[in-house]
Order: C-alpha cells, then structure tokens, then sequence
C-alpha cells in the first residue's frame, strides 16, 4: 500500500505469479493432503521395498459425512480415483485394488462407492538389481466426490523409502499405516471357493443369478463388473436355496446381447465378499412360497376376477349359448350330465395351462413377455378394435 505509483504494476504482476503459485498443484512435499471434503493419504507400511518383500502401498481416503467416492464400476455416475506413479528405476506399481462398494442411491439413479473412509491396496515390485538407497515415491491422484453435486479433486503425494536388493527381514511392518492395511484388508473381495460355484441364466426382462455358498445365504448384493449390463436402481430379488442363493437381476435397457460372463462382486451377510464370474448355464426359478392367509387372498381376487369376467360384453353370448345347451339337455341323464360337465371344467383348465407352459417356454427362451402383453402391441390393438367394431356392426 505504500509503493509509489511507478512500482504498482509490478507490484500487480507480483501478487498475480504469487497466487498462481500459491494455486498451481505443484509437488507434494507430504505422504497426504486435505482437500475439500476428505483426506487423502499414502499409506506405506514399512519404510523399505525388498525385492522379495510383499512391498505393499495404499491410497487411503477419509470423506466428510455424506459424501462419498467411486468404486471401478461407479454405477450411473461418477469415476473412480485414479494414480499415476513416478517410480524409481527398478519399481513399478501393480492395479491398484477396490473393496467391497456399497449401493449409494442418488435421486433416480444409483452409484457404487464408498462412504466414511475407504483404502486401495496395491503391490509395488522389485528388481532384484535394483540400485541401493533413497528412492521416492510420487503419486498424482485424481477423483470424483460426490453428494448432490460432484466436485473433482487432485493432489500429489510422496514419500521416501530405503531401495534394498537382499532378502527382507522376518519382522513385518508396524504403526498407524500398517494397522490401516491389516483393518482394510478384510474389505477386498476373496475369489469364490473352489467348491462354490456361480452360474446365470437369461430370464424376462434380465437374469437369474445361482450361487452355491455351501449354506443358506439371506442377504446377498451384486455389482457389475461392467458398465451398462444391469439396471442399476432396479431391486435385487433375493430367493435363498438350501446351499446358496438366486438372484434376480433387470438387464439394462440398452444391452444387445447376453454377456459371455456375469463378472463382478457379491456382497453377503457378515461383510463377506466374492468375486464372481458366472457362467452360462440352467438356473432353476425360485419357487413361490405362499402363507395361508395370502393364498386365500390370491384365490379370492381370482373368483372376484372370474365374476368381473362374466360381466364382459364378449362373454354374454358365450353365457347364453351355455346356458341354452344346459336347458336343452335337461332330459338326458344324469350321469351323462355329470361327465359332459367334468368334460367342459377340465377343457377351461387344460386350455389355460397350456397358454401358461407356452408362456413360459417363451420366458425361459429369453423372451421379455408377460400374461397380456399382446394388447402392448398398437398392431394388435388395432386389429382387436377392428374385430369388436365389426361384431357391433
């Protein structure tokens, strides 16, 4: 404030490079960072990579209440984080790992990700000829954080780690980084035991998802490993089976063709998760079950439902024709009666349970039909209302 008027342009041009400085990205001088809406870290447990060690890193988030991170798939929205290593000679980083997701419900749509705090393992290797000493580790991270708005982020870490080329020492790593690693391990998806196995089955309108644990499973959630296969808001269908369970799954609209595989990650009761790539194959449909009480109140709708048909234009003349026959035949006897009427009862019934195992014979084909959907047809429709207008003529 007290420059001369000479010196305030360049006093300008000053403040200006100075809060560019101040804003540009630059080079971390720390393992982490807060940023808004969380805190990110690079987690390193021990403070030197062996050639043979299991050299294990990880980037770990810790977010503000009700915002939350992506998982690889992120869903209908969203993107995972990323990183981009600069490595010594000798070091290069393995994929970086997701745990388990969460389904995370964002007006119509739904995400995958994570809420609270979340860690991404990965393996570094070593050349055993490695050069000995000092060795940075510098990461660039970008995400995605969300909650009814998203905001990008960015930051670069690095820490420093003695390069050994000999074998390590038996002692593990130990602190608040290793503890981190030991508490988040739990959360990465184990690959299905060899005696589970995991199949799916093209169903109406998606697919029908049988996994054999071993036991009875009661909760059980499925993410995608990719994008645009399910609709991701439709519900899951849970049926459990005696050894596992079958889910339902809604295909997402736009998909084509079957996928060869069903990959992705189940998430069970306790926390317990697998990764799954499931087969084609036969999955039986789950069968209903019905309590007393519903079962009575589905057979009532039906009467109430035959009553209402009863009472349909098309159907009087059909009523007055039977009922004319019924008239007609009142002098034959009765055992003729009785058997004309067993007859005329067991045609209604066979007729309907044909249209039903043709019904789902087409179901089980893949065909996305239900019982009317005929009249979803406008051709149909069309020539439907031809037919009653010339039978009204």
């Amino acid at each position: 404030s007290q420059c001369s008027p000479a010196m305030r342009p360049f006093r300008l041009i000053f403040v200006l490079l100075f809060l560019l400085a101040a804003g540009a990205p630059g080079r971390a001088v720390s393992n982490s960072a807060d940023v808004p809406h969380l805190h990110v870290q690079l987690v390193v447990p021990q403070d030197a990579l062996y050639p043979t060690g299991s050299n294990e890193v990880g980037l770990y988030f810790k977010l503000e209440p009700g915002w939350h991170i992506y998982w690889k798939n992120a869903g209908d929205s969203g993107q995972p984080p990323r990183i981009k290593w600069t490595l010594p000679d000798g070091v290069t980083a393995g994929e970086m790992q997701f745990p388990a997701p969460k389904r995370l419900p964002l007006g119509p749509l739904m995400d995958f990700g994570y809420e609270g705090e979340v860690l991404f393992p990965l393996k570094l290797a070593v050349a055993p000829t490695v050069k000995e000493g000092k060795g940075v580790l510098h990461a660039k991270v970008d995400w995605l954080v969300c909650r009814e708005v998203c905001i990008p982020g960015k930051a670069e870490l690095e820490t420093t780690l003695q390069l050994v080329a000999h074998e390590p020492p038996a002692a593990a790593g130990s602190g608040l980084d290793a503890e981190l690693m030991e508490r988040f391990a739990k959360a990465l998806p184990k690959p299905l035991p060899a005696n589970s196995r995991a199949v799916f089955q093209p169903a109406a309108g998606g697919f029908r998802l049988g996994v054999d644990t071993g036991k009875r499973e009661g909760s059980a959630v499925f993410f995608p490993s990719d994008q645009d296969i399910l609709d991701n808001p439709a519900p899951q269908k849970l049926t459990p089976t005696a050894t596992g369970l079958i889910l339902e799954l809604k295909k997402d609209a736009n998909l084509s063709a079957n996928p060869a595989a069903l990959k992705g990650v189940l998430v069970l009761s306790g926390g317990r998760a697998y990764e799954l790539a499931a087969q084609p194959g036969t999955v039986a449909a789950p069968a209903p079950s019905l309590s007393g009480l519903a079962l009575l109140q589905k057979s009532g709708l039906a009467f109430l439902g035959g009553l209402l048909l009863n009472l349909m234009p098309c159907v009087f003349p059909v009523l007055f024709l039977k009922g004319l026959a019924l008239v007609r035949s009142g002098n034959q006897e009765r055992h003729a009666l009785r058997a004309h009427g067993f007859v005329y009862a067991a045609g209604i019934l066979v007729s309907f349970w044909l249209l039903v195992a043709l019904l789902l014979g087409l179901r089980a084909a893949g065909a996305g039909l239900g019982w009317g959907f005929q009249f979803q047809s406008p051709v149909f429709l069309a020539l439907m209302a031809g037919l009653l207008f010339f039978l009204g003529l």
